[in-house]
């Protein structure tokens, strides 16, 4: 059920959740660029990632996917609300805006 928004609400969400946008993909650059360098130290070193023998991904694979669909939710739930002015992709985003606080860290852009 899509939440409806004042116009403050919806503009402290906008802007968090775009600062919160900004910090998963400066956080999913840096896992992806971290992911080629063991990749790579492990090539060259003719090693391999027991981890990925096993399931099929790194845990930096993995880390890449979550932040990719953390990004995806976001993207979503901002676009809702600029479409909108509400959202169902970005009910705990708004929760936890009118709580008072949101980030990576939270856990409030992880879910939704």
């Amino acid at each position: 059920m899509p939440i409806p928004m004042d116009d403050a609400e919806r503009r402290r969400f906008l802007t968090e959740a775009t600062a919160a946008r900004e910090r998963v993909e400066a956080a999913l650059a840096g896992l992806v660029r971290d992911r080629d360098a063991v990749e790579r130290e492990l090539r060259d070193g003719r090693r391999a990632d027991l981890f990925k023998r096993v399931t099929g991904k790194s845990s930096l694979d993995r880390a890449v996917d979550e932040a990719r669909r953390t990004l995806d939710s976001l993207e979503r739930a901002i676009d809702e609300v600029r479409r909108t002015g509400t959202t169902d992709q970005g009910v705990t985003i708004v929760t936890v805006i009118r709580a008072g606080s949101i980030g990576v860290g939270s856990g409030a852009v992880l879910s939704g």
